[in-house]
């Protein structure tokens, strides 16, 4: 028997049975079956309603098939018969019926429905086969509407939020419900009214429940004309264990023209790991990635230099989804990052501020921000120093309390990774960790932190030459030089002095004076690489710093008018 042959068969059987039924011919062509071709059988749609609003009317049903290419609609009133009106495409569940339509220049004219009662089937299609139809539904248009159901809310998204309770979210699409009915089914049993909300809700939460078992759940909505179709079926599997935190302090760097770099604070302990979105201006947010448990960085590569994208992080565990982080914008602006500042130091100026150091390791930064934390608190950032600043003052702060401080640059791209974290108390008494250096050695000791120094001190003239950056900046002062006068500028307070190179006066707050009057010979001078050497009592006292002497020790001790010793070892001050 040939293909042809048995086609020809089927498309006799349909159309008899289509017209046993009072429908006409043009039911059996809804498709065209290629002989050449197998002929699959559809599952109809089913649970087929009807919600009538004003002169339209609202269908929905339920799509049983996994492969239709879409959906008729078919409709006739009383005394008429089925003509197809509409088909829509594939996984369709809804359409409305808004009568006669045409595009106008102004964009589509509809006329309505006039008033009766209409009737309604739906069925799926292929370039193959037609399902049966779905159940048949009907409604009444009246001369004078009247109330209208509510449309059914959409959406509906069930999340367990411990291993005994669940979450519910739907989007409410009507404008005139009296509330919302939430309906519970428990596997091998049917769905039964937990619970109402008010108008306008879109949440409901469900606790109380079996851990480890199973759960079905639907909404819909009603008011005085009666209850909306439901919206979709959500099932969750309270597998005992609750859903992860969401991540936080989520923050885009641009590594590259065409990367970005992510990081977050893990907030979870339970995470199976953690699902990444990006999403493009005037686009929609996409998953593009997962990075495993405990996990506080993703890269992402591959982009288009100058674009934006947008990122949000959410972890997720076998419950569900946690929510979702910030959201952290990036501008692939074309710039790389720059350079992380290094070796921040923190140093107590008084009882209540602090005076912070570090190198610019960036040539591309617009600035810096500075942070700041307490014992126990979180970071937060306090101030910016401009670009090429490697230093930023801290006042205001409180005696007794330890303060944590980091310092990162930025530019137009992103930020760079942080600096190291400095630590310090503020005391209103000397404390017992002096700044040490000695003579012939370079390195040198800061708050018992071991650091370098690119000349060592020296004896010149029976006095103790320091490299006096190092020095005055471990004072809390400003240091600067002029090249052209070779002079060199230090700031304390309300102290500021001014040396000149192999010049054996000095100007100390406008006032001209002898550096050390019992040596004239006693001058500034530069030592390569080009570092000011200069005698230490006569800075620090100039400074209003007071200055001891431990001649068993050979070891000379500078304490600022803040309370910040500074030790110095050698033969003679």
């Amino acid at each position: 028997m040939s293909k042809k042959f048995l086609t020809s068969v089927m498309l006799l059987l349909t159309t008899v049975v289509f017209t046993a039924f009072g429908f006409p011919l043009r039911a059996a062509a809804l498709v065209t079956l290629d002989p050449n071709k197998s002929i699959a059988l559809l599952p109809p749609p089913s649970d087929l309603k009807a919600a009538v609003s004003a002169t339209e009317v609202d269908l929905y049903w339920l799509d049983n098939s996994t492969t239709e290419d879409g959906f008729k609609i078919w409709r006739y009133t009383s005394g008429g018969s089925y003509t197809e009106i509409a088909s829509v495409g594939a996984d369709s569940t809804s359409y409305r019926d808004r009568g006669s339509c045409v595009y106008l220049v102004s964009g589509l004219s509809c006329t309505g429905l006039l008033p009766g009662t209409y009737y309604y089937k739906v069925q799926a299609y292929t370039n193959t086969a037609a399902s049966d139809f779905s159940g048949e539904a009907s409604v009444t248009v009246e001369d004078t509407p009247a109330a209208s159901l509510p449309k059914p809310p959409t959406n509906l998204l069930a999340v367990a939020t411990s291993g005994t309770s669940v979450s519910l979210r739907w989007s409410d699409n009507s404008t005139d419900e009296n509330g919302f009915v939430i309906e519970r089914e428990s596997e091998g049993s049917s769905y039964v009214k937990i619970g109402s909300t008010a108008p306008d809700a879109t949440h409901f939460a469900d606790t109380g429940l079996t851990a480890g078992a199973v759960y079905y759940y639907r909404v819909k909505a009603y008011n005085a004309a009666g209850d909306s179709p439901y919206s979709n079926e959500e099932k969750v599997v309270l597998t005992g264990s609750s859903l992860p935190a969401a991540p936080k302090n989520l923050l885009g760097l641009c590594t590259s023209p065409t990367s970005v770099s992510l990081q977050w604070s893990d907030n979870s302990t339970n995470e199976e790991g953690f699902k990444v979105e990006r999403m493009t201006e005037g686009g929609s947010f996409i998953e593009i990635g997962t990075a495993p448990a405990n996990s506080a960085h993703f890269a992402d590569s591959g982009l288009t230099s100058g674009a934006v994208y947008c990122y949000r992080v959410r972890a997720y565990n076998a419950t569900g989804d946690s929510p979702y982080s910030n959201e952290a914008k990036v501008v692939l602006s074309g710039l790389t990052l720059p350079a992380a500042p290094q070796d921040l130091s923190a140093l107590g100026t008084s009882s209540t501020s602090v005076s912070l150091r570090w190198s610019d390791n960036s040539t591309n930064e617009e600035g810096f921000k500075v942070e700041r934390m307490t014992e126990g608190g979180s970071f937060i950032e306090i101030g910016t120093a401009p670009v090429n600043s490697t230093h930023f003052a801290d006042s205001g702060l409180t005696t007794g309390t330890t303060y944590y401080y980091r310092v990162r640059a930025y530019n137009a791209t992103g930020y760079s990774s942080y600096s190291n974290e400095e630590k310090v108390k503020l005391t209103s008494t000397p404390t017992s960790m002096p700044v040490r250096l000695r003579i012939g050695s370079t390195g040198y000791h800061v708050w018992n932190q071991m650091r370098a120094m690119d000349v060592a001190p020296v004896i010149m003239n029976n006095r103790t030459l320091l490299p006096i950056r190092y020095v005055a900046e471990s004072l809390g002062a400003d240091v600067s030089w002029d090249p052209v006068q070779r002079m060199a500028t230090v700031v304390l307070g309300p102290k500021r002095v001014e040396l000149w190179e192999g010049r054996n006066t000095a100007r100390v707050n406008g006032q001209n004076v002898l550096i050390d009057p019992k040596n004239p010979a006693v001058t500034p001078l530069t030592l390569p690489p080009g570092r000011t050497m200069m005698p230490l009592r006569f800075i620090a006292e100039s400074l209003g710093c007071q200055v001891d002497w431990n001649a068993d020790l050979k070891e000379a001790t500078v304490i600022g008018p803040n309370f910040n010793p500074v030790s110095v070892i050698g033969p003679n001050t």
